[in-house]
């Protein structure tokens, strides 16, 4: 997943820190990044096991303006606007040999 700089949080300002720290970089540039997509997971199961039933469940986030909050300007404010992505049940047969990739949601 590929995260834009416009998509990321604004940089606290100099106010933000004590009158000892060094003032802060304002005009910091951001690069455009790629976030982790993916997670592995081991464990054990019993021997007489034929098959696991899965069910992945997790957050895509997406900046953009908000429904209810307005800036000092009166345009929407920017938020973290959460989508709920998988919750789709699916069946993995236990079975000797390689396992395949498993697409669970796509986005």
């Amino acid at each position: 997943m590929q995260t834009v700089p416009e998509e990321l949080d604004e940089l606290a300002s100099s106010e933000d820190g004590s009158a000892e720290d060094e003032p802060a970089d304002a005009d910091v540039a951001q690069k455009v990044t790629f976030s982790p997509s993916s997670i592995g997971m081991s464990f054990c199961v019993d021997l007489d096991a034929t098959s696991l039933l899965i069910t992945a469940r997790w957050g895509h986030y997406k900046r953009e303006g908000s429904q209810v909050l307005k800036n000092q300007k009166g345009s929407p404010t920017k938020i973290w606007q959460r989508y709920q992505r998988g919750g789709v049940p699916k069946l993995l047969p236990l079975k000797e040999g390689s396992i395949l990739v498993e697409y669970v949601d796509a986005m």
